[in-house]
């Protein structure tokens, strides 16, 4: 009997994880975390009972203990090991201690940028058991007298840099009878001391425990400020017990002993200092970077690691890392010599994908410039309203759009605005050939010097929204979004070994962001294509071993609806990155192509919130958890899509939908989820916001889309808020309607949208449809089709056959235009059908055109 407990015992321990696993894979990844949870728990509670009391100090004389010569940080290519740095903070601590301003236990004010001094000095200084005052490095005058006087600090500590700063109110602390200490070895202001010669010159021997037995859990560990957004910074009081729990925060998210962290975040905040440092100490070693480390910096850490590598092939030619950096020092001495281009200025690049594009940009970052990156398909009137929303005083274009930028010329020229084309003809006029000029300049590196005052809120680029619904809007994209967008592809499994293909365009965030910009970050190899191509796209994967593609749209549908071939599954393709992939063409795809990982993603170009689908659930956009409800604050709200605006309650707020209705996706508007909006265009950027949402002064942007949560927590895309029409009282989702039509075997791409039908309240559905080749409308069978499976509002009453759908330049379906042109035959040339009543679709006439339009025909 006993042997008979114990098989089933070990069974049930082998059995359980599998059927988990296997059937409920979801539910086995919560209870691994919940596991990892309690684990963290555990720990925490054992270091709450420890005694004498242990702190996060305790934490970090452990990790020296055990590792001394591991590197701890990482700093402008110098490396300190633990052992190091608990010397250097003892000499630090030390020093202060033979100071008679300073006595064991006192509040002092640390005012220094990320560097390995600020680490050092705060060690120091909990060794001596004194609360700390994070000091933001960017207030000054009468903001920094109110936070130094917040926390009555003693003593203040400050970066040789900020010197100026704390001159400025130094009449104020000397009024006070604080002690002010430069990390300088030299100061001749009276009233500042010189500290970092005094550190050097004291002892490393550690010091007594003593100095720290006054503090339990409830002791102020450090104050950190309020931004002051609202007003003056506040100091919020951290204690000890919250500094112990941070200890657990990275261990909980999967960050393990061997990891670098990489920390640019600013140390006197809570995200750099709690969660970054703090949580480095129980686990890993860090980087720290100052000054500020952009996309660019990260291409030329590439180029120093490996100069050799394949950057970019394009067209059978490829360019090394070391290439590109060579090309864009060139370009960058070209522009600031003959176009007078400067730190700060914005230049507008109109360009298609090619590799000068991107020397292009790494040469204006490297100006520490801003470039708005202009759509290559717009012209005249959307060319200008691009141009002007940027400010831009330097047009640099490719030889093949002269003819695009002859069109604008002269209200360019009447604005001031240098023109360079990317030629070497001479000069002619209005324009400046600029291909000469960059081949003549120098392939030097350029002084860092030139992107000193960029910060990671700077803005980096202008990218325009596609303009579906009027003139393209210019999103502001800085520095913090390039780098959220970059990691984008570590999250999605992309190693440094991959090679992926950008044939996006380069002005779309997709293109850029994700596919350049993540390139660069990894390190990676990228074949560039000038543009989409069905019928090419595998032969181009398979000739250069491209193992990560790109999509957006349409385009995996444009792929499964190429002839089937025999190599269909002759690649290297081993995941796809993008958005916009609709659950059928998804099975397809996997299906004809193979064992692809996909990887949805949901964002907008100029949106706070996105959404990962790393599980790989066929139609979902991403899962909610509660570490990305924490990290932002979003919510699924009712929509009225008849009113074209949120339903209220009585109280006058949104409602929140329950799980699995449609509602409208929201974010909230914060310093941690910020919305930059669109450049000099108020009224749009106001009209992406909602106000007094859930409370009175909330802010949260407006996505405009509808999404749905299903009850294991995945979101699903339903419609675009615009694109969802209402029809005898209930709402439409274009893109369940189109997923329908595209069953029907006769039918190749479906475009769905609403027409308005006079006399009548809403609008009606109407089709555009593609029809495959050598294939014609099969009335009967779209008929029989969505009556089975459509309700009857849902069910298109008109059909219009076209040889080919419009899309944008990032494979997007274009309704505004059509919805406008109806359905009129005087108007439209296309083959219109009308779904008459138990008859099917019917060709549509004029006469019932007039029956429908005069209300003899009641819809």
């Amino acid at each position: 009997m006993e042997m008979y407990i114990i098989s089933v015992i070990l069974s049930s321990i082998l059995i359980i994880p599998f059927t988990l696993k296997t059937f409920f894979p979801y539910l086995w990844v919560d209870i691994l975390y919940v596991g990892d949870l309690l684990r963290i728990l555990v720990r925490f509670v054992s270091r709450r009972r420890r005694r004498p009391f242990f702190f996060v100090l305790d934490r970090f004389l452990e990790q020296t203990a055990a590792h001394p010569d591991k590197p701890f940080i990482v700093f402008e290519n110098e490396r300190y090991s633990y052992s190091y740095t608990d010397k250097r903070s003892n000499k630090t601590a030390n020093a202060l201690q033979a100071h008679p301003g300073y006595k064991a236990g006192d509040t002092v004010a640390l005012f220094m940028g990320n560097e390995p001094a600020f680490l050092f000095t705060w060690l120091a200084l909990a060794k001596l058991g004194s609360p700390v005052a994070l000091l933001n490095h960017n207030i000054r005058t009468k903001s920094l007298l109110h936070c130094f006087n917040c926390c009555k600090a003693k003593v203040l500590i400050a970066a040789s840099e900020l010197k100026d700063a704390v001159e400025d109110v130094l009449p104020s602390l000397t009024e006070q009878g604080v002690t002010v200490l430069l990390m300088t070895k030299h100061c001749n202001t009276p009233g500042i001391e010189s500290f970092s010669d005094k550190v050097d010159e004291a002892s490393d021997t550690p010091l007594p425990t003593s100095l720290r037995s006054h503090i339990t859990f409830k002791s102020p560990a450090v104050y950190i400020y309020t931004s002051g957004t609202t007003g003056l910074p506040k100091a919020a009081v951290v204690s000890q017990n919250r500094l112990l729990i941070a200890l657990a925060v990275l261990s909980s998210n999967g960050v393990m002993p061997n990891d670098v962290i990489y920390l640019n975040l600013p140390l006197y905040h809570t995200a750099g200092f709690i969660v970054g440092f703090i949580g480095s100490i129980e686990t890993v070693r860090y980087k720290k970077r100052k000054p500020f480390y952009s996309i660019l910096d990260s291409f030329l850490d590439k180029v120093a690691k490996q100069p050799q590598k394949k950057f970019i092939v394009f067209e059978d030619i490829s360019y090394t890392y070391s290439q590109a950096d060579k090309e864009s020092n060139k370009v960058a001495r070209a522009l600031s010599t003959h176009g007078n281009v400067k730190a700060g200025d914005t230049v507008a690049v109109f360009m298609g994908n090619e590799p000068r594009m991107v020397w292009l940009w790494l040469g204006l970052a490297k100006l520490g410039c801003t470039a708005s990156l202009l759509n290559y398909n717009i012209r005249s009137k959307s060319l200008l309203h691009c141009f002007s929303c940027c400010d831009a005083k330097v047009l640099v274009a490719g030889a093949d759009l002269r003819e695009a930028v002859e069109e604008v010329l002269p209200t360019l020229k009447q604005q001031g605005v240098r023109v360079f084309i990317l030629s070497k003809d001479r000069d002619v006029e209005g324009f400046e050939s600029l291909s000469d000029k960059i081949q003549q300049a120098s392939d030097q590196p350029l002084s860092p010097q030139l992107r000193a005052h960029i910060n990671i809120k700077s803005p980096a680029l202008y990218i325009y929204t596609s303009g579906t619904t009027g003139l393209p809007k210019a999103a502001v994209i800085n520095h913090e979004r390039i780098w959220m967008a970059s990691f984008l592809q570590s999250i999605a499994g992309i190693r440094s070994d991959d090679i992926i293909y950008v044939y996006l365009p380069l002005y779309h965030s997709a293109g850029f962001l994700m596919g350049l910009c993540g390139s660069i970050e990894k390190g990676l190899t990228i074949v560039l294509g000038r543009k989409f191509s069905a019928s090419n796209f595998w032969n181009e994967c398979r000739k250069y071993n491209v193992t990560v593609i790109q999509y957006i749209g349409e385009i995996m549908r444009y792929l499964c609806n190429t002839p089937k071939r025999d190599n269909d599954r002759d690649h290297k393709v081993r995941l796809a990155l993008g958005n916009g992939i609709r659950a059928d063409t998804w099975a397809d795809f996997l299906q004809r192509f193979g064992d692809i990982r996909i990887c949805e993603c949901y964002g907008a170009t100029e949106g706070n919130i996105g959404f990962v689908n790393f599980t790989g659930k066929i139609g979902a956009i991403g899962r909610e958890h509660y570490l990305h409800k924490k990290a932002f604050s979003y919510s699924l709200i009712r929509y009225d899509t008849e009113k074209e605006e949120p339903v209220k309650d009585s109280r006058g707020f949104c409602i929140k939908v329950p799980t699995g209705e449609t509602g409208l996706l929201v974010a909230k508007i914060g310093e941690r989820t910020p919305f930059s909006g669109y450049a000099k265009n108020r009224q749009q950027t106001e009209k992406k916001t909602l106000r007094d949402v859930f409370v009175k002064g909330d802010l949260y942007f407006n996505s405009g889309d509808l999404l749905k949560r299903d009850n294991e927590g995945f979101i699903y895309f339903q419609d675009r808020i615009g694109d969802t029409f209402r029809w005898k009282g209930e709402n439409v989702a274009t893109t369940e309607v189109a997923d329908h039509l595209l069953v029907v075997d006769c039918i190749e791409e479906a475009n769905v949208y609403g027409v308005k039908v006079p006399g009548h309240e809403g609008r009606i559905g109407m089709a555009a449809l593609k029809l495959k080749e050598n294939m014609d409308f099969d009335s009967k069978a779209t008929y029989q089709h969505v009556k089975k499976y459509l309700p009857s509002y849902a069910r298109p009453r008109f059909i219009r056959i076209q040889v080919a759908l419009a899309v944008t330049g990032t494979f997007k379906q274009m309704k505004v235009k059509l919805a406008e042109e109806g359905f009129d035959p005087a108007i439209i040339r296309d083959p219109l059908f009308y779904l008459e009543d138990n008859k099917g679709y019917v060709p549509m006439t004029q006469e019932i055109f007039n029956s429908i339009a005069e209300g003899r025909i009641r819809l």
